[in-house]
């Protein structure tokens, strides 16, 4: 044996690497002076081609949480696909052109206070079983995983709301009057091949902030086919499903009544 994974038969002059080339062999020159010279060059050239160019690689794929296609109830159901109106509130209007319009007077701030460390990680995490999970080497998050869950979550929110959603660390001029506290538990397909979501919450309101409320959020996707695409869109709407439980309940708390300030 010459390195790893290559062995030379001397009685047979033939060269074998069993990694580049399964059960392969090449052929070298009849023994002798040229031979043997030829013989060297010729398994000094097939030893650089298989450290560095004759294993097949495989590409990378890069992945980015996103507005699911299709609206799903909290019930997980798929409802029919809607055109998003044209004629805004004035809240929405006033969120989407300036944090200082009027939807900016009922900030929305939403901070991260604790992601769980196995899946700060470039790799796509899959649980296969309770204490046991498996890493995609070549499937992988564009972002860190953390940075896009509340980029999406800002986005649903404000899409949601109509309102001007901001996240920590957030600006002077732009400071929330009232704010959310999330604490993501777990965030990954689970064996039976739905994606889990649990995320406990904690709305915080005045200077100094208090505690509010207290929640805790749990919410089951199933993934519709293999692979990691259709993996990536469940926790995709894991999180819009999220998005709506916050819209629905923190916001009403954080500013009750304030929808009904334009009536």
């Amino acid at each position: 044996m010459i390195g790893k994974n290559l062995f030379v038969d001397t009685r047979q002059g033939t060269l074998i690497h069993d990694k580049c080339s399964a059960h392969e062999s090449v052929k070298l020159m009849s023994p002798g002076p040229r031979g043997r010279f030829f013989g060297i060059l010729l398994f000094g050239s097939l030893s650089a081609c298989c450290m560095f160019g004759c294993a097949t690689s495989s590409t990378t794929r890069f992945y980015v949480l996103s507005q699911p296609a299709t609206s799903q109830g909290a019930s997980g159901t798929n409802a029919q696909n809607e055109e998003p109106s044209q004629n805004l509130s004035p809240a929405k209007e006033a969120g989407r052109s300036s944090p200082s319009g009027l939807a900016a007077q009922h900030a929305l701030g939403i901070r991260l206070i604790a992601f769980p460390e196995y899946l700060d990680r470039p790799q796509i995490v899959v649980r296969q079983s309770s204490g046991r999970l498996a890493l995609a080497e070549f499937d992988r998050w564009a972002e860190p995983l953390k940075s896009g869950f509340m980029r999406q979550l800002r986005d649903n929110l404000h899409e949601l709301t109509g309102r001007h959603v901001v996240d920590f660390p957030w600006r002077r001029d732009e400071t929330p009057t009232a704010f959310v506290d999330i604490a993501l538990r777990r965030f990954e397909r689970d064996p039976d091949g739905n994606v889990q979501l649990a995320v406990d919450w904690f709305v915080r309101t005045g200077d100094p902030p208090s505690l509010l409320m207290t929640r805790r959020h749990t919410g089951s996707v199933p993934v519709q086919a293999p692979g990691f695409e259709p993996l990536v869109r469940a926790m995709s709407e894991a999180v819009m499903q999220f998005s709506r439980k916050l819209a629905a309940e923190a916001v009403a708390e954080m500013y009750p009544g304030a929808h009904e300030t334009n009536d």
